[in-house]
């Protein structure tokens, strides 16, 4: 872990952002893991609808289908703050480049 930048950011990632502010990296940051967070959530969705639990002792029903959602989305952020499958690096990578790229390096803040 990079002692300039706050969080969790990898040194990896912390070094492309070398030209950003650490505030600014850090929020780039949480961003790509948010991004992440939602992508998973989405890949682990079908697996969750597919699987019939009206059969089992403690599953089905509306209070199943109506927290499922909830379910589906915590577990897409926690595999996402784990690591997740290797999106948040490449986001973070990507709003790090266009942001160097921009005329204004800390992305509209004073």
């Amino acid at each position: 872990m990079s002692s300039t930048f706050p969080g969790t950011i990898p040194p990896a990632c912390a070094a492309l952002a070398a030209g950003l502010s650490p505030a600014l990296a850090a929020k780039d940051w949480k961003t790509a893991q948010g991004f992440a967070a939602m992508a998973i959530g989405e890949l682990f969705e079908p697996m969750f609808e597919t699987v019939d639990l009206s059969k089992n002792r403690f599953g089905g029903g509306a209070g199943e289908a109506a927290w499922q959602p909830i379910l589906v989305r915590a577990i897409g952020s926690e595999v996402a703050s784990e690591g997740g499958l290797g999106i948040t690096a490449t986001v973070f990578s990507e709003l790090v480049r266009q942001q160097e790229n921009s005329s204004d390096p800390t992305g509209g803040k004073s």
